[in-house]
């Protein structure tokens, strides 16, 4: 899912929530993204950038586990969270 929000002097971003405990968040405050999770009680801030005034694109998706080398058993799915870059921005 995606969704295009201003980054400047406010406070928004994305979630996608599995339950009430787990959730990942892409956060915009202040000019800077954190990609932050949630898993039960722990919260913890995975990285940050710092994005230009204007509006950014953010992104989360989930990507299926392909397995393992040793098993045909899969894992639960990726997380990926990101600004998409803009073309010809920096």
């Amino acid at each position: 899912m995606r969704a295009v929000v201003a980054a400047g002097d406010g406070v928004g971003g994305l979630l996608l929530r599995i339950d009430e405990s787990h959730r990942v968040d892409l956060e915009v405050e202040a000019g800077r993204v954190s990609a932050v999770v949630q898993v039960g009680a722990l919260r913890s801030v995975l990285g940050s950038v710092d994005v230009a005034a204007g509006d950014i694109t953010l992104e989360l998706r989930t990507v299926p586990d392909v397995g393992h080398v040793s098993s045909t058993a899969l894992g639960p799915d990726r997380f990926v969270a990101r600004v998409v870059p803009v073309h010809g921005r920096t």
